[in-house]
């Protein structure tokens, strides 16, 4: 947590942003428990406001493809990795910042 809040700090404070800014998040919504957390972290730690609107995986592609902006993507791999493609976001500044996994259940009976 606490490199992903240096990194976030180090590409606000690069693009101009070192007054205390709003910054629009764009998210999956696997992320949003521990997003809010962050974003309260980050107020505290910089002034900045964290705009986050959470979607899922197809949305935010279409998001992306109807050329919405946002300062901060937090994605798949597949989306980001498309967005980088098409050039909606730098792609050198990838953090990988997590894995969800998934299980299976089969009831008893």
């Amino acid at each position: 947590m606490k490199r992903l809040l240096q990194m976030l700090l180090a590409v606000l404070l690069g693009n101009g942003l070192a007054q205390a800014a709003e910054v629009r998040v764009l998210s999956a919504g696997a992320v949003e428990p521990g997003l809010h957390a962050f974003a309260a972290l980050v107020k505290r730690e910089s002034g900045h406001d964290l705009k986050i609107q959470f979607n899922t995986a197809p949305q935010i592609a279409k998001r992306l493809a109807a050329n919405d902006v946002y300062d901060l993507l937090i994605s798949p791999p597949v989306v980001v990795e498309q967005a980088a493609k098409d050039g909606k976001v730098i792609g050198d500044t990838r953090v990988p910042v997590g894995r969800v996994g998934a299980g299976i259940i089969v009831r008893s009976g």
